[in-house]
């Protein structure tokens, strides 16, 4: 049994996967530019379609790892395998928090992943550095553009009403916390939740910018 995992771990180097991963991280490897235009065109398609819908379908995330994965394999094999691999990973992994407190949607987290696996740990790195930066503003923008043209309350202003209204509803011996698409705000006064801000645009222009800088750094 021993010999078996042996000759296994010899067949099976972990060198030859983690070799490409730090190659890919320190010493500035870049992916293959189909797989940029690749990524470029994912993120905007998915950004149009998240405002439009509010929402990044699965045929959209689907279709970029397939395509990621083929890419991988056809120019580098094994090791471009190993990258996309460590792309998905570092790109799940920077937007899981996130995702665990309730604050980024399951799609922006699929469509992060999908698109580390074509740019790699490196870039996918840089480029959820810039999408944390210009998403915070773009999100404050979004919700004050709703606000002041659609009349919809601000997310934190109405979550904070809400937690009002829960207290209040506990102290009276009612239940004042619907989950439903209505919130319910002032005395018999019931208006719309905000609607979801589309982060995808945030995350298609964190990926060009990464994409630019590596290219004119």
């Amino acid at each position: 049994m021993l010999r078996i995992v042996y000759w296994v771990a010899v067949a099976i180097n972990p060198c030859d996967f983690v070799s490409p991963v730090t190659d890919a991280v320190f010493n500035r490897v870049q992916p293959a530019p189909l797989a940029l235009i690749l990524a470029i065109a994912l993120a905007i398609v998915a950004a149009a379609k998240d405002v439009v819908t509010r929402r990044v379908p699965n045929k959209i995330v689907l279709a970029g790892s397939l395509g990621g994965v083929l890419l991988a394999v056809l120019q580098s094999g094994v090791d471009g395998l190993a990258i996309w691999f460590a792309g998905t990973a570092v790109g799940s992994t920077l937007l899981l928090p996130g995702f665990l407190l309730r604050m980024t949607g399951g799609g922006d987290l699929k469509l992060v992943a999908v698109l580390g696996g074509l740019l790699g740990p490196r870039l996918i790195l840089h480029a959820v550095m810039v999408y944390y930066l210009v998403g915070a503003v773009w999100a404050v923008a979004y919700s004050l553009h709703g606000s002041i043209v659609n009349g919809r309350p601000l997310p934190f202003l109405r979550l904070w009403r809400r937690r009002a209204g829960c207290s209040t509803g506990a102290a009276a011996g009612t239940d004042r916390c619907a989950t439903d698409q209505y919130a319910d705000l002032d005395d018999g006064h019931r208006t719309p939740n905000a609607e979801p801000v589309p982060m995808a645009p945030a995350i298609a222009f964190g990926v060009c910018a990464a994409i630019w800088l590596a290219h004119h750094s």
